[in-house]
């Protein structure tokens, strides 16, 4: 991804509390970047409706989707009011997970910023799942927030690397948004090896990034670790540092971060009480 600016934010929504609490965060990364706000709600169809609920069905979702363009209507005036923003409202109806990919191309979208795990009182729509899988399809950054996610100052941004190439292609992005926001970076260079030479390459690759980031007025650190697992020495690291982001690839063949397979990925998605910008890159 070249030339990667924060124009429009996109931001999914239930109306749930953790949802929410995503907008609060968009809000706060709006007002600093001047960016527009596309607040987005997706009634979604049932999967299977007999003939004989047809009629009945269709008139529930019509008054579903009205109530929706009602809800977000009311949200939109009361934002753009309170923090003189502008705001762009869609309501959909249809498969969640589409309908916010769909988005990201009608409206030009640069970030999807979505809670995690929001529910509803009857549906259970924007959990891990769903999260997920706009992680690891969009092809723009996603910067996930659970509902027990920290207040984010964005002064603090964890940027993971090890002898993945991936890794580092994340700079782009997270430079812009540590430029926006006025953060620091904290470089966080992982191997699982013992051995001195490698931790001698990572330092190494660790003071080329710095010097990358010198160059462009961003401040940043260096911290290098060896363990074994990689997600959980992020997290211990960012945690330690009280971290605002943490920074991480989602690769379309390998979903996010080479060495973040499965449980480990899905975890710092669905439940890292940090937030979590994910970029897209391709091999």
């Amino acid at each position: 991804m070249k030339n990667f600016k924060l124009n429009t934010i996109l931001v999914p929504t239930d109306f749930s509390e953790t949802a929410q609490n995503a907008l609060i965060h968009a809000i706060s990364l709006s007002k600093k970047s001047f960016a527009k706000v596309v607040l987005l709600h997706v009634v979604e169809s049932p999967v299977f409706v007999s003939p004989i609920d047809m009629l009945s069905t269709g008139y529930i979702i019509t008054q579903m989707n009205d109530d929706s363009k009602a809800n977000l209507k009311f949200m939109s005036d009361k934002l753009v009011k309170e923090h003189n923003i502008e705001i762009e409202i869609a309501s959909y109806s249809g498969n969640v997970f589409d309908n916010i990919i769909q988005a990201v191309y009608t409206y030009d979208a640069d970030l999807i910023v979505m809670g995690s795990n929001g529910t509803t009182g009857l549906k259970e729509w924007l959990f891990g799942s769903t999260a997920f899988n706009v992680v690891d399809t969009a092809l723009v950054p996603v910067l996930t927030f659970s509902l027990n996610s920290n207040k984010c100052n964005f002064k603090k941004i964890v940027f993971p690397f090890n002898d993945n190439l991936l890794t580092l292609k994340k700079i782009e992005q997270v430079m812009v948004l540590a430029k926006i926001v006025n953060a620091t970076i904290l470089l966080f260079g992982y191997t699982d090896s013992h051995l001195i030479s490698n931790m001698s390459i990572m330092r190494i690759k660790g003071n080329n990034l710095q010097k990358i980031f010198a160059d462009e007025g961003i401040s940043s650190s260096l911290t290098l670790s060896h363990g074994d697992n990689y997600a959980d020495e992020i997290l211990k690291f960012a945690n330690s540092e009280y971290a605002d982001i943490i920074t991480v690839v989602a690769s379309k063949n390998h979903g996010t971060d080479k060495d973040f397979k499965l449980k480990p990925d899905r975890k710092l998605v669905n439940h890292s009480g940090i937030p979590v910008l994910c970029v897209p890159v391709q091999e």
